[in-house]
């Protein structure tokens, strides 16, 4: 009877314990290789290509300082790149951010736990999700963003 008790209780645990249901395993977000992330501030860009001579803000974009903000395409001058960038909505993390089939604009309102696609005119993507912010009065004083540059798009 001891024995058959015990046999009881371990199918007990390991249904009730371990949840024996059908439910699928949660999803786990991770960062792609070669992401990274920033602290944005109002009134700074934060940038996706590398500084070459002649342009030391190149595939930048700008947390405008005014109400409404946005998040704006910047030339610094003109050799410099600019991209343009679509709003993909809510996602967890930045590995869910894929590229949108419409949308793109110059200028985006941002969005908590938004993700963005950045398009240059040499067919390369970028993205970026907004994971956190800091306002104050109205006005986002910072932002802070996961990037990466470039991305395969699908």
């Amino acid at each position: 009877m001891k024995i058959r008790t015990t046999y009881v209780f371990f199918f007990l645990f390991f249904c009730f314990g371990l949840n024996c249901s059908n439910d699928p395993l949660p999803t786990v977000c991770v960062d792609p290789l070669g992401a990274d992330n920033v602290r944005v501030k109002k009134n700074q860009t934060f940038c996706f290509k590398i500084p070459f001579s002649g342009c030391t803000y190149d595939g930048c974009f700008w947390l405008t300082p005014d109400l409404p903000q946005g998040i704006r395409a910047y030339k610094y001058f003109s050799p410099c790149t600019l991209g343009e960038i679509a709003d993909v909505g809510v996602v967890k993390c930045l590995s869910e951010v894929a590229k949108p089939i419409s949308g793109f604009t110059n200028t985006v309102v941002p969005a908590l736990h938004h993700g963005y696609v950045i398009r240059f005119p040499d067919s390369t993507y970028g993205r970026f999700f907004i994971d956190s912010w800091y306002q104050h009065s109205g006005y986002i004083d910072s932002m802070y963003v996961t990037r990466h540059y470039p991305f395969a798009v699908k």
